[in-house]
């Protein structure tokens, strides 16, 4: 009976995490009802996607090697100070704001439109229309500003798992803040940094909302026309698959673009969980970078690739290797163009170095200048607060802004009004928008600890091969969705008639929070004593009956939790709602704010009442954080859990 009470939640899950990927191979092989390469052909004759895949590598890349030298000194000052609470503030507003708000402030504030820029008052003029390099800078940095957080946090955590002996012998021995970051915190944390890095840049690898946000693949690059594509300086393989479908009807050509992105995915996929493992296969690392150059690499790839085989008779001989597949490539990319140079391979060779020598330390003693560190430090803390108060000072000018502007010219607006709030209450029926978004998201919170209690409590008490393979395949459902699994997951349920409704976008952020919640819930149900269940045996209930009984009552913090976490993803979505919802009237909220400002080419935008929508939504997540707040960090049978 419990066996059989997991299974809606593993059904969701295959359903919405892997039934998409077969969909996507048949739509893709299969021609007027015969196998068929020819939709592959068909990409292959076009440099589009591979344009496109090398644009999305340096833009996971940069964005992973940023947030984590940021991340790893941000974290060490957190750990050091005694007050903290500014900087941790700050880190939670880019963590707490939704990406539909964030990203058009932060274009807004950024993009010099209709001739004026706030950033104008510093002497910056920015133009994202027709700059390539700005265009791709500026979405980095806004993309940065989100990543940001998280990884701060898991390493401040990380840290403060570090023995304050260890520390204080450090500064005894005459130690600076350097040689606590580079002697005893990154050597330690390095493990957790390389695993940080490859799910990072996995992450970044399927970046959507803050590209397509932001600059909407961005202003087209003079190498990027192709026969069939033109390629922007941020047209990420997740954008140009959105722009292939957006623009083409033929099934079997966007599944096969679909295809050839799992792919790549799949790839990032076992690297992470080469990562993971505490001693890495060198052999099969070896083989893949191996594998990478002959596949994307190019010439270059060709006459670099079979060198990294040396290391096989002698594993420093990796490193020399690595830097001479470095130079080659910036010579190619010097003399070729970054988009014909540049060997994608190369990044997934440093990627592999990083998992080889996770767990080798450095002998060297680093003794840097505590002058030089305390002004990078109070430069770095100065830079998140602003860059926090930023955004949100902007938010509430332009919501009180009579005149739909981003330019801001004064400490309040010259036509200060509250009017915005009540147009979008009574002319936009904001109301009826919130009230979908509600919906949605309720229904998804609620879903969600009720799919997963079962199973976790499964998962907690039954070890096998059933356990270990329910583990292997959430952890893939959650790393593996995008737009390549959404175009295909579009196209099965507009096959059955259920596109524009709110069925698929439930159970797509279900899945999306199954993971999550089962890890969770069974993390804290093994906390529990197991000396219940043998008491509720002797009382005579059985596996079910304790479930509900004693589990259930019990578990109530974390299934509080499951369910918060899964109403703000749903109500933070964007993607999903913009792909499967096309009635006004059913616009949830993410969706509803895109429309008054669209995207950066638009030529009418409503900043005045996007900003008013955007602080009631904010003000909304607010007070469902301040109801919720007294259910989380509890721990079961805790004294003060009622």
């Amino acid at each position: 009976m419990t066996l059989l009470l997991t299974l809606p939640a593993i059904l969701i899950v295959i359903l919405i995490g892997f039934v998409p990927v077969f969909k996507a191979f048949l739509d893709a092989s299969i021609v007027d009802g015969l196998l068929s390469v020819s939709n592959f052909q068909y990409i292959i004759q076009d440099n589009g996607f591979f344009f496109s895949l090398k644009i999305s590598i340096l833009w996971a890349f940069l964005n992973t090697i940023i947030i984590l030298c940021l991340g790893l000194l941000i974290a060490h000052f957190l750990n050091e100070m005694k007050r903290w609470k500014t900087l941790y503030l700050a880190l939670l507003v880019p963590w707490g704001i939704p990406l539909y708000i964030g990203v058009p402030i932060w274009r807004s504030i950024i993009h010099r439109g209709s001739g004026f820029s706030p950033l104008n008052l510093i002497g910056l003029d920015i133009n994202m229309l027709t700059d390539p390099m700005s265009a791709f800078l500026s979405a980095l940095f806004v993309s940065v500003w989100f990543g940001l957080p998280i990884t701060v946090f898991v390493l401040w955590g990380a840290m403060a798992t570090i023995p304050k002996g260890l520390t204080d012998s450090v500064k005894l021995d005459g130690g600076t803040n350097t040689t606590l970051l580079f002697n005893l915190y990154l050597p330690t944390l390095k493990p957790t940094l390389v695993t940080m890095f490859v799910l990072n840049f996995l992450k970044f690898m399927k970046e959507f909302s803050v590209v397509f946000l932001m600059t909407d693949g961005g202003p087209p690059l003079v190498s990027g026309f192709t026969k069939r594509s033109i390629i922007g300086a941020t047209t990420t393989l997740d954008i140009f698959i959105y722009d292939i479908f957006m623009g083409r009807n033929e099934t079997g050509i966007v599944s096969a673009y679909s295809v050839l992105t799992l792919l790549v995915v799949a790839f990032m996929m076992v690297l992470w969980f080469l990562s993971s493992r505490e001693k890495p296969n060198l052999i099969f690392l070896i083989t893949i970078t191996l594998v990478a150059h002959l596949a994307v690499g190019g010439c270059s790839g060709l006459i670099i690739g079979p060198l990294y085989l040396l290391t096989f008779y002698r594993r420093g001989c990796f490193a020399p290797v690595l830097l001479a597949d470095i130079a080659t490539n910036l010579i190619t990319v010097l003399s070729l163009g970054f988009l014909k140079g540049l060997n994608p391979a190369t990044i997934v060779s440093f990627l592999v170095f990083m998992i080889i020598r996770k767990q080798a330390g450095s002998q060297r003693v680093f003794r840097g200048s505590e002058r030089a560190f305390k002004i990078m430090k109070y430069l770095l803390i100065s830079g998140v607060i602003i860059a926090a108060l930023l955004p949100l000072v902007h938010l509430l000018w332009i919501s009180l802004s009579a005149v739909s502007t981003t330019f801001i010219d004064s400490p309040l607006p010259k036509f200060l009004t509250l009017g915005n709030f009540k147009r979008v209450m009574k002319e936009e029926r904001i109301l009826r928008v919130f009230f979908n978004t509600l919906l949605v998201s309720a229904l998804t919170g609620i879903l969600t600890p009720l799919l997963t209690f079962h199973l976790a409590s499964f998962l907690r008490k039954h070890r096998g091969t059933f356990s270990d393979l329910m583990i292997v395949l959430l952890n893939m459902a959650g790393v593996i969705g995008g737009m390549h699994t959404l175009v295909p997951l579009y196209n099965l349920f507009n096959s059955i008639g259920m596109i524009d409704s709110y069925f698929p976008i439930i159970l797509i952020y279900s899945a999306h929070a199954i993971p999550f919640s089962v890890f969770t819930i069974r993390t804290y149900l093994s906390t529990i004593p197991a000396s219940l269940e043998d008491q509720a045996r002797i009382d005579g209930l059985g596996s079910v009956g304790y479930n509900y009984r004693i589990l259930l009552p019990l578990s109530k913090p974390v299934l509080t939790t499951s369910f918060i976490v899964a109403f703000l993803g749903a109500w933070n979505g964007f993607l999903v709602p913009l792909l499967f919802i096309f009635s006004d009237s059913k616009y949830t909220i993410g969706v509803k704010l895109y429309s008054y400002v669209g995207s950066l080419g638009s030529g009418y935008t409503q900043w005045n009442l996007f900003g008013a929508a955007a602080v009631i939504n904010l003000l909304i997540m607010g007070l469902v954080f301040y109801t919720f707040r007294g259910h989380l960090g509890k721990t079961p049978l805790s004294e003060h859990y009622e």
